[in-house]
């Protein structure tokens, strides 16, 4: 069984048995209270990707080569300001995520090309149900996220001239085969990302001031992926750049469980 279904089925257990287990008391949410939630966070991304497109010499999509992400468990923590009784407004932070890049479809071969992390702050306002006195108190929000993404680093699978070789080959080149040599000073860099965010989520008060909390996000967090190397090419000459690029959709779930403080 994967550590992420073991997440979820905690997830979805625990909430279960917070909800039919306990007691109700009457504990209420008020404006102008400060939230405070902490957990396990799991973002596991929903991805698709354009093929990889080899901008030099305009050779274009390489076929089906395409990427994907794996998914990442860090500490999360989010703030809430009570606006009202029933509606706060909620900040999401995270310890950095660390993400492998990996070759999908036509690229599948490449298990690892390149590692990045990032922190994805996001802003929601949320509506809570249930009457303010309620231990049980469901919610529901909507906001934006900025997503930031730093310390890109590629593997010695992209710092090769048999990758672009083969990219170049599924691009149709027209290059003679293996033209590529010595690739070196191989970057990537990702573009930070804006988007809109769903949130659901509940808590359950077991004082007054200390409870139980699960949550959910989906976010939408979209990229380019910039890649830049030198090579040696028979065709076009040594110390030849290279460029390409590739578009990435993203788009995790977010699962967080743990527990809050209200003051």
């Amino acid at each position: 069984m994967s550590v992420n279904t073991i997440f979820k089925k905690t997830l979805l257990v625990a909430s279960v048995a917070t909800v039919l287990g306990a007691s109700q008391s009457a504990l209420a949410y008020q404006a102008g209270d400060y939230i405070i939630r902490a957990g396990a966070a799991l973002v596991e991304p929903n991805e698709s990707s354009s093929p990889v497109m080899i901008d030099t010499l305009n050779l274009g999509p390489a076929a089906n080569a395409r990427v994907g992400v794996d998914n990442e468990v860090q500490f999360g923590i989010t703030g809430t300001y009570m606006l009202r009784d029933n509606i706060g407004i909620e900040l999401l932070a995270a310890t950095p995520f660390s993400h492998d890049i990996a070759g999908a479809d036509g690229a599948a071969a490449f298990d690892k090309l390149a590692e990045t992390k990032h922190l994805p702050p996001t802003l929601t306002l949320n509506y809570y149900f249930n009457d303010p006195s309620s231990a049980f108190q469901p919610y529901i929000g909507a906001g934006i996220n900025y997503t930031i993404f730093f310390d890109e680093e590629v593997s010695p699978a992209l710092d090769n001239a048999g990758t672009f070789n083969t990219l170049a080959n599924l691009a149709g080149a027209g290059l003679p085969g293996n033209d590529f040599s010595n690739a070196r000073g191989t970057n990537i860099d990702l573009e930070n990302s804006t988007g809109l965010a769903i949130h659901l989520g509940f808590d359950y008060a077991i004082t007054d001031n200390i409870g139980v909390n699960a949550a959910y996000w989906r976010i939408d967090i979209d990229t380019t992926a910039e890649i830049t190397t030198t090579v040696d090419s028979a065709a076009l000459g040594n110390d030849t750049p290279i460029k390409a690029h590739v578009d990435v959709d993203i788009d995790p779930s977010v699962y967080m469980a743990g527990i809050y403080y209200k003051f």
